[in-house]
C-alpha cells in the first residue's frame, strides 16, 4: 500500500510541475480562459509501475487519446518535480508495462511483438519480432521469462536472455488471456474459451425497421500448467495457488 501511494505521489508531482509550466505560458486568444489547445494539451497518467531498484516509476501519460511511457526518478520527482519521455509514437502505446530485472529498460507490447525503451536513450526497438502476433505479455517473478499468448491460441514462454522458447499451450482455436505467473515462478494460470455472443432484437415497440444488438460476454474457464509445459488442469479457485484444487 504505501509503495502504491508513493508511486502515486511520484506521478502526480510530475504532472503539477508539468501543468505549473503550462500555466506560464502566455494565451494569445482569450486572456481569461481555457483555449481547446490548452484542454487538449492535458496529460493524464496510469499504469505506474515501480522499477525493480525501487528508484523509478515507468508510467503512460496520455494526450488527446494518445500514450507514451515516461519515467520519473523518485528522488528528483521529490526535490524537483518532472518525468522524462521514453517513446514518443504518434501512434502511442497500448497495455501492460513491465521493466527489466536490472531496472534499465522497460518493456511494452507494440504492433504484436514485445518492445524495449531505455535509459540510456536510444530509439525504442523490438526485442524480437515473428510472423505471428503476440499478446498478453507476463513477466515471470525472477524477471528472467516472459509469458505471452501468441497467435491468440498458443501460451509460449521465452527466455529474455537468450531467446529460447517453450511452447507450453498449443492452441486449440479457443483464444487465452489472462496470463499470469505463480509467485513462486513454476507455474502459469491463463484463462481460455471466453467468447461474445451476439443477439440481435426487434421489439414490438419499436418496429422492424430498429434493430438492437445485444453483446452477451461468456466467461472462460481458467486453468494452470506448469511453466516448462505438461498436463493443462481446470481451476475450481483460480485466486488460490493450490495445485489440490485444479485437475
Amino acid at each position: 500500500m504505501k509503495a502504491s501511494l508513493l508511486a502515486f505521489a511520484v506521478v502526480t508531482l510530475a504532472f503539477v510541475a508539468y501543468a505549473a509550466q503550462s500555466s506560464r505560458q502566455p494565451n494569445t486568444s482569450d486572456a481569461h480562459g481555457l483555449t481547446i489547445e490548452q484542454l487538449i494539451d492535458i496529460r493524464h497518467p496510469s499504469n505506474a509501475v515501480w522499477s525493480p531498484d525501487g528508484r523509478r516509476v515507468a508510467f503512460l501519460s496520455e494526450r488527446a487519446g494518445i500514450a507514451n511511457i515516461f519515467v520519473a526518478d523518485v528522488d528528483q520527482s521529490v526535490r524537483s518535480p518532472k518525468s522524462t519521455a521514453l517513446t514518443r509514437f504518434a501512434d502511442g502505446v497500448a497495455g501492460a508495462l513491465f521493466w527489466s530485472a536490472d531496472s534499465q529498460r522497460v518493456y511494452f507490447p507494440r504492433q504484436g511483438d514485445l518492445w524495449q525503451a531505455t535509459l540510456a536513450g536510444g530509439e525504442p526497438a523490438a526485442v524480437w519480432s515473428t510472423p505471428q502476433p503476440e499478446s498478453n505479455y507476463a513477466l515471470s517473478p525472477d524477471g528472467a521469462r516472459v509469458a505471452f499468448v501468441r497467435d491468440g491460441s498458443s501460451l509460449v514462454v521465452r527466455s529474455l536472455a537468450d531467446g529460447k522458447e517453450a511452447l507450453v499451450v498449443r492452441g486449440d482455436g479457443k483464444a487465452i488471456g489472462g496470463v499470469t505467473w505463480t509467485p513462486d515462478g513454476a507455474r502459469l494460470l491463463y484463462n481460455a474459451g471466453a467468447s461474445t455472443i451476439r443477439h440481435e432484437q426487434t421489439p414490438q415497440y419499436s418496429g422492424t425497421k430498429i434493430v438492437y444488438t445485444i453483446n452477451e460476454n461468456v466467461p472462460g474457464r481458467t486453468y494452470v500448467v506448469a511453466a516448462s509445459g505438461g498436463a493443462v488442469l481446470s481451476c475450481s479457485k483460480p485466486d488460490v495457488f493450490d495445485a489440490s484444487l485444479c485437475r
